[in-house]
C-alpha cells in the first residue's frame, strides 16, 4: 500500500500544474459551459473528494499547513458553530450546502498549501483553468446573441465572480514566470469584459485590479524585504476604509463632489444600482446579533426593483458580519 502511494505521489509530482488544474475545475469554474451539464450533487461530492485526496497527499508528504491555512480553518469552524447555534440540526439541505461552502473554502486553501513550493505550477494549473471560463465569456460578451443576456456559451456569473481572480493570476503569472503573452492576453480579455458588461460589479472590480496591478509594481520594487509587507498591509487597510466608506457613508449620507463623479463620469447611481437598500438591511441585522452573528447565509429582506430578499449583503465584510458576527470578521 505504502508503494502504491508512493507510485502515486511521484506520479503527481512529475505532473503538478495538471493535478491544479484538476482540482481547481470544480472551484474556480463553477459556470463554465462543460462543468455545468453536471448534475450539482455530482459536483457536491465530488468536491468533498478532491478535498480528502488532497489531505492524503499532504499527510504522504509530511507537509506541514501554514498559519494562513490555520486561520481560515478556524473561521469555517466558527461559521459551522455560529449556523448550529442560529439553526435547527434537522435542516439536512441547509447543513449539506453549508459543508459544501466550508469544503470549497478549505480545497482551495489545501491547493494553495499543497504547492507553495512549486508556484509555477501551481499558477500554470490556475491559469488555464481560468482561461477555459474568462474566453468564452468573453466570445458570448461579443456575439451578443439577442435575447440570450450572454448565456451562449459562457454563463453570466462567471465573468463577475472570476474576472477579480484571473486579473490577479495573469499577473502573478508574469512576475513569476516571466511568460508576457499569455498572462497579458488575459488581463487584455478581463480590462474587455469589464468595459462591455460595465455594471456596478465591475466597477469594484476594475477597481480592486487597478490595485492589485499597483501592489504588483510595489513588490516588484523592492523585491524580496520588509517593505512587503508594508506594502500589503496598506493594501489590505485601503481595501477596508473603502468598504467602510461605501457602507456607512452611502447609507446614512453622502458627498456632493463624490455624488458628481459617480453620477456624470461614471454615468452611474449614488445607491450602487440600489445596494444600498441591502446594505441598510444588513446593517439592522448586524445591529440584532453583533458578536456571534447569524449563521449560515442570512436572508436580508430588502424590496428594490431587483428582488423583495437576499442571501448576501453584497458586500463581503458586511456579508461576514452578518453571518459570523464581530468574532468571525476578526477571524476573515
Amino acid at each position: 500500500m505504502k508503494q502504491f502511494l508512493e507510485k502515486i505521489d511521484s506520479l503527481i509530482s512529475k505532473h503538478r500544474w495538471i493535478v491544479v488544474f484538476l482540482c481547481a475545475i470544480p472551484f474556480f469554474n463553477d459556470g463554465y459551459t462543460p462543468v455545468r451539464i453536471i448534475p450539482d450533487w455530482i459536483m457536491d461530492y465530488f468536491k468533498i473528494l478532491v478535498f480528502a485526496v488532497l489531505l492524503v497527499l499532504m499527510i504522504i508528504r509530511k507537509k506541514r499547513v501554514s498559519p494562513l491555512f490555520i486561520s481560515l480553518s478556524a473561521f469555517e469552524m466558527w461559521w459551522l458553530i455560529t449556523t448550529i447555534i442560529n439553526y435547527s440540526v434537522g435542516d439536512s439541505e441547509m447543513y449539506h450546502k453549508l459543508i459544501c461552502d466550508i469544503v470549497n473554502a478549505l480545497v482551495m486553501g489545501l491547493i494553495v498549501e499543497y504547492f507553495k513550493d512549486d508556484p509555477k505550477s501551481l499558477l500554470s494549473g490556475l491559469m488555464l483553468s481560468l482561461e477555459l471560463a474568462i474566453y468564452p465569456e468573453l466570445l458570448t460578451v461579443i456575439l451578443d446573441y439577442p435575447g440570450a443576456r450572454y448565456y451562449i456559451l459562457g454563463y453570466y456569473s462567471t465573468a463577475i465572480l472570476w474576472i477579480l481572480p484571473a486579473f490577479a493570476v495573469s499577473s502573478l503569472y508574469i512576475l513569476i514566470n516571466k511568460k508576457y503573452v499569455r498572462g497579458l492576453l488575459m488581463i487584455v480579455a478581463c480590462f474587455a469584459l469589464n468595459i462591455m458588461l460595465w455594471c456596478a460589479t465591475m466597477i469594484v472590480s476594475l477597481l480592486g485590479q487597478v490595485g492589485l496591478f499597483l501592489l504588483g509594481l510595489v513588490l516588484m520594487k523592492f523585491g524580496k524585504t520588509k517593505n512587503i509587507k508594508l506594502s500589503l498591509g496598506l493594501f489590505v487597510l485601503l481595501a477596508i476604509l473603502g468598504n467602510l466608506f461605501v457602507l456607512f457613508v452611502y447609507t446614512g449620507g453622502s458627498f456632493p463632489l463624490i455624488d458628481t463623479f459617480i453620477e456624470k463620469v461614471l454615468r452611474r447611481s449614488t445607491t450602487f444600482t440600489e445596494r444600498t437598500v441591502i446594505w441598510e438591511e444588513a446593517i439592522r441585522m448586524v445591529k440584532e446579533k453583533p458578536i456571534i452573528g447569524h449563521g449560515f447565509r442570512p436572508v436580508v429582506y430588502a424590496k428594490n426593483s431587483f428582488a423583495d430578499s437576499y442571501i448576501h449583503s453584497h458586500n463581503q465584510l458586511l456579508q461576514r458580519l452578518n453571518a459570523t458576527g464581530i468574532i468571525g470578521l476578526i477571524m476573515f
